[in-house]
């Protein structure tokens, strides 16, 4: 520990040493690799791997802790505007500090600034003396380039400490102005918060369902920024739709304008250190009045290929509309990606326009003690479960599954029943590894001899109340769903692996007759498969054969 005590001396003197010797982790933290020279990303990711190496998992996972790597930091700092003279800089959740290391780098290389500050908010107590000695070195990196850098590391939580300037009042008052800052560079911790979180209080304007700390974090940020400010921020994909940050997008893009944005389409590779399974983002905003004539979209598969990425301009409009309902975010990322959502535009339909309703299967199994794995078939009801569901099939029983695949029909479960009729089985999640969205299959009912079904609640099934589904409604809707288009349909604004009823109901959908002719068609394949022929009766019916999509839509 004496030779850390040696370069704290080194670096930053006159930053409190508190909780520095009682720092374990960094003990083991061997300081030879430490040129005299080292480039500050390369200190904040080695301190960053080591801390990882020795922390508790369940320790980082209560903080949300993420690491950026160097290659995504670099990306980000990159992106940033030139700083003016004095400009004040925060990361809300700095960690090792490798996104103001970043940032620094980049400003040395433009050199456009030669004076700037920086605060950088850390709660992790084990984390902070390390944020405070980077910083500290950063301090001395920049002024070997006669760069004036000064920093700030604030221990309180990031919106807490600037609640007075978030609740929904006047957005700052006239000398808090002059503090406001140019730049917001985060890659925030990311977790669910219970409703009754103080920090969800603060910022309760942007909340509607279970908030995330990373979109209150997001909308902290733009709500501190100068006007004309900028936002850089690495995020799960999961804002840009869905019912749960609908409010928050809709205030979010009122107040910013979306400038870039950028997509990692593998779900693993961008953090992969971390383990972390999530289709993440990186995006610019600007805190302007107006949005940008142009967005510029890009994609890699993960941080090896960051530095071709795939980019396009596409109008603004394409990416973000204020005035539909759900203020989705769509990801153009392909070159036919933009037609395929105006063709989608175009069809009017819903389901509710054809007297459809999507519902979510009524039996939850911790709660249903009717659920028996065998029985008399006459006083039983298939138990149908999201692996009793694939692409175009419904296959029950299976062998070798330990879930009780029956349910006993009596008194008690009448509510949970449904009579045996032809539907649409849709699974509510897809599995992470899988390629596509949605799961569709349909379900005819003289598949199964028994007068009711069961479906468990992971399974969202589509039906005509009052009335039944045709079986070439039930075929033409599975194979549309399940098809190609409406697969790179979701993908454009969702990240997510769940699809929700909600999306479902407001899926375009092109006209009844054709969804009929696509069933009619598969109905009559001459022993062809349906997964099959799936996609060329879709696309022929619907004139949508012409686009060229994305690889990894089936």
């Amino acid at each position: 520990m004496d030779e850390w005590l040696a370069l704290w001396e080194l670096y930053c003197p006159d930053q409190s040493r508190d909780g520095l010797d009682n720092c374990d982790w960094l003990h083991h933290v061997s300081t030879q690799w430490l040129a005299v020279d080292i480039s500050p990303i390369e200190l904040c990711d080695r301190l960053g791997r080591a801390y990882s190496d020795n922390a508790d998992d369940l320790r980082r996972k209560a903080y949300g802790q993420f690491f950026t790597p160097p290659t995504i930091a670099r990306f980000m700092a990159g992106w940033s505007f030139p700083l003016e003279p004095g400009a004040r800089v925060i990361d809300p959740g700095a960690g090792t500090g490798i996104l103001v290391a970043a940032l620094a780098e980049h400003v040395a290389e433009e050199a456009n600034c030669r004076e700037w500050h920086a605060i950088a908010y850390e709660t992790d107590i084990a984390l902070r003396p390390v944020l405070s000695f980077t910083l500290g070195y950063v301090r001395h990196w920049l002024k070997q380039r006669n760069i004036r850098f000064t920093f700030e590391v604030e221990p309180e939580d990031f919106i807490l400490a600037n609640a007075p300037w978030l609740r929904p009042t006047p957005m700052f008052e006239p000398a808090r102005v002059e503090v406001a800052p140019q730049l917001v560079i985060a890659n925030p911790p990311y977790f669910k918060l219970p409703k009754t979180d103080s920090r969800v209080a603060v910022l309760s304007e942007v909340v509607n369902g279970q908030p995330n700390i990373y979109a209150l974090f997001m909308a902290a940020a733009a709500k501190l920024l100068k006007p004309d400010g900028q936002l850089i921020f690495v995020t799960p994909r999961s804002f840009c739709s869905g019912p749960y940050f609908r409010q928050f997008r809709k205030w979010f893009f009122q107040n910013v304008a979306l400038e870039k944005m950028h997509v990692f389409e593998s779900r693993q590779e961008a953090f992969e250190r971390d383990k972390v399974l999530q289709e993440n983002i990186i995006f610019s905003a600007r805190k302007t009045p107006a949005p940008f004539e142009l967005v510029q979209v890009s994609s890699s598969r993960g941080t090896e290929d960051l530095g071709v990425a795939v980019t396009q301009h596409v109008p603004s409009a394409a990416v973000l509309d204020l005035a539909s309902p759900e203020v989705m975010v769509n990801i153009p990322l392909h070159s036919d990606d933009v037609i395929l959502r105006e063709i989608f535009k175009r069809w009017t339909d819903r389901l509710h326009s054809f007297g459809l309703e999507i519902s979510t299967g009524p039996i939850v199994p911790f709660r249903t003690r009717a659920l028996v794995a065998e029985g008399n078939d006459a006083a039983m009801a298939p138990a149908l479960w999201v692996h009793h569901v694939g692409r175009m099939a419904v296959t029950w029983p299976l062998s070798r599954f330990t879930k009780p695949q029956r349910i006993r029909v009596e008194a008690s479960t009448r509510a949970l029943l449904l009579p045996n009729a032809n539907y649409v089985l849709v699974r509510r999640f897809s599995p992470k590894e899988e390629n596509s969205r949605i799961t569709a299959a349909p379900y005819l009912k003289d598949s199964l001899p028994f007068e009711f079904l069961g479906i468990e609640n992971h399974v969202n099934y589509l039906h005509r109340p009052g009335g039944s589904l045709s079986i070439a409604e039930a075929v033409g809707f599975a194979a549309f769903l399940n098809s190609r288009w409406v697969d790179q349909y979701f993908r454009l604004s969702s990240g997510n692996t769940q699809v929700s009823a909600t999306e479902l109901r407001n899926l375009p959908l092109p006209p009844l007759e054709r969804i009929q002719s696509i069933g009619e068609r598969l109905l009559h394949s001459d022993g062809v498969s349906q997964i099959a022929l799936m996609n060329q009766v879709v696309g022929e019916e619907l004139d949508l054969t012409f686009l060229t999509l994305a690889a990894n839509c089936i």
